[in-house]
């Protein structure tokens, strides 16, 4: 099976021209912080915190070693290489076609959470328009459901774990 958390899409560069402006100035971010993590700066700025808006006990415990990665140049310079590729990746996924029937579940964002780095009316339309690229991707199997993590933001699994133990163990065969 395939489980999908909460994944990019093919075609939202496409259908989010409304945040352009934005994607643009957080790619302009991601070259930009790399030297300035060697000196400390987005760690005493709170900028790595990795908090997400209702962590666990567990999570929380986590929360410096997450930020700790997080602060990493080479965490950011991943992220950059991410964006780079990404229409390269957008036309591979497209082309890629159906599942088939292979289980699928789709692990989506809480779309009620605000959304900190866009204006309100931004943030509205983003998680339409997001929410919608999401049930989409239910579509590329015939053996498909979607799951909406609430109370977590696009990294469900640090905010919300039980949701993907919970789909891992739906995919993975009883062992008797």
């Amino acid at each position: 099976g395939v489980i999908l958390v909460d994944s990019s899409h093919p075609d939202q560069i496409k259908r989010m021209p409304f945040i352009a402006k934005q994607f643009r100035q957080y790619a302009l971010l991601l070259r930009l912080l790399p030297p300035a993590m060697y000196f400390g700066y987005p760690r005493f700025f709170g900028i790595c915190s990795g908090d997400g808006p209702q962590n666990s006990a567990e999570v929380r415990a986590a929360l410096p070693a997450i930020a700790s990665r997080q602060c990493l140049p080479s965490d950011l310079r991943t992220i950059d290489q991410e964006f780079e590729a990404f229409d390269l990746d957008a036309n591979e996924a497209a082309s890629a076609g159906s599942f088939g029937n292979i289980p699928l579940i789709v692990l989506s964002e809480d779309p009620n959470l605000p959304n900190p780095g866009l204006p309100p009316d931004v943030s509205a339309q983003f998680h339409s328009t997001w929410s919608q690229l999401q049930l989409d991707l239910t579509h590329l199997s015939t053996n498909s459901s979607q799951v909406i993590a609430t109370g977590a933001t696009h990294y469900v699994q640090r905010d919300r774990p039980d949701l993907l133990l919970a789909a891992l163990n739906k995919l993975l065969p009883a062992h008797h």
